[in-house]
């Protein structure tokens, strides 16, 4: 043993500067590690105790068909949950000098999570008041007191699906958003940017919404435990298994119920409106057929008796002057009948019109409630669109940084066993077998990377200059691929979510689709109704046209009739007169004789 440490010691005095090299190495990279590792700790708990005091939210919940009070209510009774509250949102449109930028407006409350820091002026308390973010004032050279223009964003074509009652306001606060990872002349949150420029705030007098944007809530206990703990990420991630196993289904499906039926609503309220339109046009024209059938029986029997009249007159050409006096009666009352048929043809014909009018307004109000119907059920569609390309964008960003990890670990990535749980997935069919078999083999590939690593620090020449170096980078790939199968876990997650998601949604869409359809059938039977009812009104003027042709028909073979009767009566006279003049001849011959 002594000579071990007379070796020693001679080895030293020989190499005195190399030793006192590697000694002033290792002393600096001891405090330099333990610096950094001081310095990181010191930051997650400052960074910890920030959130805690501004109460940031644990867990948010967002839903493309909105969420109301009951959803609310619903999320506070889960187990795990301390406290929830629904808030809003919306992305608006600013002018900050020459540019025009995204401001994510936000109701303020308080009470709620995310508490904005206030760093000039008072709160807003009015509809007509805002506060606004420090870097908008900075770009926009606003000032408390100064007047800011929103203007809301277009989500298809030109229909404003904004909740903001009105575009101006006026600035009574400067404040900070609490999760601003890019605040400008803040300290930067450790959580994910926003997409937004801007931070506004308004009132909840400035808002007209019958729902919420989204649901934020704090966990039972989670505060008390750092944010960047694993402890921390379960007790969240048993929470959000809690929500989506007891109530996520059964809201969902109560949200959409409750759109279905108050489109449902609208369109029943439509075929109520119409099928008593058209009851009562069927209630008029049954009275017009019905005023048209006698005046038809009356023309006929007129008619019947003009014709009695006219051959009377042609049978009583010699009668006397009494039988020509009654040829007129009957006459003159065909004229009278003539006249009555005449005046019922007017009045059924202004019916007719009346029951026209009446037909083109029904047919106008069906259309307009099924504009509105159907451009209702459209917005719905075009809002499960939207939720579906949300959730595939979110898809995508998940498998590029699984192909990240893959590009990370080479030839060792388990590509089958990835394979296999993706196409499970995807599916749709049961893959925890599948994920169990790509998370073992992920595991045991690590393992092995790792032992090649420590034979390879194992080889390291310790006498070498760069030996220091070589090693943590060593022993940084070793970390890296440590922290591999957790970050997985974490996106294997997201992933799952994000593709029940998207079954999800299809299977809201095919819905939609079929109540769109049905709506269109609905619609098309009160179509043909109204073609039906106008061709009946059609058929009830061609009835009338042909009254008319009859009554005038009748009115000329009148006329011809007293014109005969005329001729005859002279005829009948100067037969008279003449026959006179011969008796009176005779007459005069016999007195002669």
């Amino acid at each position: 043993m002594k000579a071990y440490w007379k070796d020693i010691t001679r080895t030293i005095k020989k190499g005195k500067k190399r030793f006192f090299s590697i000694l002033l190495i290792t002393f600096l990279g001891v405090t330099m590690f333990a610096g950094l590792s001081a310095g990181c700790r010191d930051l997650r708990a400052s960074a910890d105790d920030y959130y805690d005091r501004q109460n940031l939210y644990d867990i948010r919940i967002q839903s493309t068909l909105g969420l109301t009070n009951e959803d609310v209510k619903a999320v506070s009774q889960v187990k795990g949950v301390e406290k929830a509250c629904g808030t809003y949102s919306e992305t608006a449109l600013v002018q900050a000098g020459d540019l025009q930028q995204k401001a994510e407006v936000t109701l303020l409350d308080m009470k709620g999570f995310n508490q904005p820091i206030l760093l000039e002026g008072t709160l807003p308390q009015s509809a007509s008041e805002i506060a606004v973010s420090q870097n908008y004032c900075t770009d926009a050279g606003k000032k408390i007191g100064d007047q800011v223009t929103l203007t809301a964003q277009r989500t298809s074509g030109d229909e404003d699906t904004s909740a903001l009652k009105q575009h101006s306001y006026t600035i009574t606060a400067i404040m900070q958003d609490a999760a601003d990872l890019i605040a400008d002349d803040g300290a930067a949150s450790f959580r994910s940017s926003q997409s937004a420029k801007y931070f506004f705030y308004v009132t909840s007098d400035a808002l007209d919404n019958e729902v919420y944007s989204a649901i934020e809530l704090s966990v039972r206990g989670a505060k008390n435990l750092s944010c960047f703990s694993k402890e921390y990420q379960d007790k969240v991630d048993a929470v959000k298994k809690q929500i989506e196993k007891e109530i996520r289904e059964k809201r969902e499906q109560a949200r959409y119920d409750e759109v279905v039926s108050d489109a449902a609503a609208t369109l029943a309220d439509a075929r109520l409106e119409a099928d008593t339109q058209f009851a009562d046009a069927d209630a008029k024209i049954t009275d017009a057929r019905a005023e048209l059938d006698d005046g038809k029986i009356r023309l006929a029997d007129g008619w019947q008796q003009l014709q009695d009249g006219i051959r009377q007159l042609n049978e009583q050409k010699k009668s006397a002057a009494e039988q020509f006096r009654q040829g007129y009666v009957k006459i003159s009352d065909g004229y009278t009948q003539l006249a009555s048929g005449e005046q019922q043809l007017t009045s059924g014909k202004a019916e007719l019109k009346e029951h026209q009018v009446q037909l083109n307004q029904g047919a106008a109000t069906l259309q307009q409630q099924k504009t509105a119907v159907m451009q209702e059920l459209s917005n719905a569609e075009i809002q499960l669109t939207q939720g579906q390309q949300q959730a595939s964008d979110g898809k995508e960003q998940i498998l590029a940084q699984v192909s990240q990890i893959q590009t990370q670990m080479g030839d060792a990535w388990p590509q089958d066993s990835w394979k296999s749980y993706e196409t499970a997935v995807e599916n749709g069919s049961t893959y925890n077998s599948e994920k169990t078999t790509f998370q073992t083999d992920l595991k045991t590939r690590i393992e092995v990377l790792n032992a090649a690593l420590d034979t390879q620090i194992l080889q390291l020449d310790p006498n070498a200059a760069d030996y220091d170096m070589q090693k943590q980078v060593l022993e940084d790939r070793k970390t890296q691929l440590l922290q591999i199968p957790d970050g997985m876990s974490t996106l294997e997650t997201q992933y799952e979510s994000l593709q029940t998601t998207l079954f999800q949604l299809e299977t809201q869409k095919a819905a939609i689709q079929t109540k769109k359809q049905e709506a269109i059938q609905q619609f098309t039977d009160a179509e043909t109704e109204l073609n039906i009812q106008q061709q009946q009104l059609s058929g009830a003027a061609a009835q009338l046209e042909q009254q008319e042709q009859k009554l005038t028909s009748a009115r000329q073979e009148l006329g011809a009739g007293l014109a005969e009767l005329k001729l005859q009566e002279q005829n009948a006279n100067t037969q008279f007169i003449q026959s006179r003049s011969g008796n009176s001849e005779k007459h005069r011959q016999t007195e002669s004789v």
